[in-house]
């Protein structure tokens, strides 16, 4: 019989064992999957391990749309839906812990994350070291400058400049990630790069990885991180110990290391931030130009403009677009604030208008 055999208590929530030792039996949860869309969800946690990001904001915005709060301001506890999330990437992972409004919300630290493998341009042209520099330059360099392409032995493929030359790729030939023969095309100008500079590494499977940014799957890690969050949720749910605040990180790359440490809220976040948006424009930028670099900046789509005394500047369901091809200085002689209208582009994002006071000032 093992050590941790005993007898549970009938008038108690605890077991003792064939030793002695007394162990705390935690309530029971049933775990439904479910779809999270009532406003007044009775849910107590959400616990994910998605594979992409838009369905992580997708899902970090719904959770924090659902927060009510009564006729004072104050905050309605019971709307809390807090967020237990995790990823792992090859011998890399990461818990995470979202208590909204409190803590961070996942689009917070979106300015922080890396996708993909990312080289400096020189590095790939002038000194590979390694065998994705190799593949990176047959990729980045090469590739844009076929002019003519009909099977990995039959193509014509143009000069390729030299780093101080500025001239600009012809980019014929379009990139299928799922063609087997532009994937061998790739490899074997990566092998030959390779080859030039002594570099050994690159084979087909590595060259799949790098264009496709496949990353393996680790079973050690994954079982890592599940218990990780698992470990959370449970904290949570029984109130047994402090939850973390608000980020785990390991990483069994070389050797193993694991930290935790707290992702401040960005007050420019769309999702949890600060509702103000401050800008220092040049006088003679369009209304239009304005709207563009707030699109691209914030990832969103601008509907309205209006200035404080209700002056529309621009309204696209109304039709009032006169205004985005006039100077700024003209249609917000003095700056100061607007009020914006914009909804979160993406296709897991909502329709929902918000609304942000935009500060204007000149540069």
């Amino acid at each position: 019989m093992s050590k941790w055999s005993g007898t549970r208590s009938p008038s108690r929530n605890s077991m003792t064992t064939s030793t002695g030792s007394s162990i705390l039996l935690l309530p029971v949860r049933r775990v439904t999957p479910c779809y999270i869309a009532h406003p007044k969800s009775s849910n107590d946690l959400s616990f994910t391990g998605l594979d992409n990001v838009k369905a992580r904001l997708w899902l970090n915005q719904k959770l924090f749309s659902l927060l009510r709060y009564d006729d004072d301001g104050d905050l309605e506890p019971d709307s809390i839906i807090p967020l237990v999330d995790g990823g792992t990437e090859a011998f890399k992972g990461q818990a995470r812990f979202f208590l909204y409004p409190f803590y961070s919300c996942f689009e917070c630290s979106q300015s922080d994350a890396q996708t993909g493998f990312k080289f400096d341009l020189c590095t790939i042209r002038n000194l590979p070291r390694i065998a994705e520099h190799c593949i990176a330059y047959a990729l980045v360099i090469q590739w844009p400058w076929l002019e003519e392409f009909k099977s990995h032995t039959v193509y014509k493929l143009g000069a390729v400049p030299k780093d101080s030359d500025k001239s600009q790729p012809p980019n014929k030939v379009s990139l299928d990630k799922d063609n087997p023969e532009h994937m061998t095309w790739i490899y074997e100008r990566a092998k030959e790069r390779a080859n030039q500079y002594n570099i050994e590494g690159v084979t087909y499977n590595l060259t799949m990885q790098y264009v496709k940014n496949i990353i393996p799957a680790i079973a050690s890690t994954n079982a890592l991180i599940s218990a990780a969050c698992t470990n959370e949720a449970i904290k949570y749910l029984t109130k047994s110990s402090p939850i973390i605040n608000n980020y785990y990180f390991y990483n069994g790359q070389s050797g193993t290391y694991s930290r935790t440490f707290e992702y401040k809220k960005n007050p420019e976040c769309f999702t949890c931030g600060a509702s103000t948006i401050k800008m220092e424009v040049k006088p003679d930028m369009t209304l239009g130009q304005l709207k563009g670099a707030i699109d691209t900046k914030y990832n969103v789509d601008a509907k309205a403009f209006v200035t404080h005394d209700q002056t529309t500047l621009y309204n696209r369901g109304l039709g009032i677009t006169d205004n985005l091809a006039k100077p700024l200085n003209k249609v917000v002689p003095d700056a100061g604030e607007i009020v914006m209208m914009a909804v979160k582009k993406g296709a897991f994002s909502s329709n929902k208008a918000v609304q942000f006071a935009l500060f204007l000032s000149w540069q």
